[in-house]
């Protein structure tokens, strides 16, 4: 059964489940946000800071992060398998998923971001960093333009990657 569903729900607000979910070490599975299409100002903001988290909730709707949206989301989520369906986003907001997945140390392959196409400043800052079984960077093929820091220190202490971001259609940086 799922913890929290949130039927027709399309926007998670300005922080609408900021630290809803910290230290709930006991729940495994995330709740069901597929109808989710955008998440506001700190909406997800410190929200999963759990260590038995293995799955991650559904986000395969999710199209737009605003500031902070994201930020702190998964830190310390030393069980989390797989990240979320990020397939479906284009757009992430000044600090929107800056360290994001901080010291998920069990995560081997980051998100699909394909379809992002603009990061805000500091959008993806420390986003993977500590993750030290990760070996493949997140797919950045669609993304055009990086706002100043959108990526500092994205991958540090990333120790296992082998396969990094790929930013070949990268136009515009800062």
């Amino acid at each position: 059964a799922e913890m929290v569903t949130t039927g027709n729900i399309t926007t998670i607000g300005q922080n609408s489940f900021y630290e809803t979910f910290a230290n709930a070490d006991k729940m495994t599975k995330g709740p069901d946000f597929s109808n989710i299409t955008t998440i506001g100002d700190y909406g997800l903001c410190d929200c999963f800071n759990m260590s038995g988290l293995t799955t991650p909730p559904d986000l395969s709707s999710l199209t737009s992060i605003g500031a902070g949206g994201m930020a702190n989301c998964f830190v310390n989520c030393v069980s989390l398998l797989s990240p979320p369906d990020l397939s479906n986003l284009t757009t992430v907001g000044s600090s929107g998923m800056e360290s994001c997945f901080l010291n998920c140390v069990s995560l081997t392959t980051a998100p699909d971001l394909s379809s992002l196409t603009s990061i805000g400043e500091y959008g993806l800052s420390a986003c993977f960093n500590s993750c030290s079984s990760l070996t493949v960077g997140p797919d950045l093929s669609g993304l055009t333009s990086i706002s100043d820091y959108g990526l500092l220190g994205c991958f540090a202490g990333c120790d296992s990657l082998t396969t990094p971001a790929n930013l070949s259609n990268v136009t515009t940086i800062g």
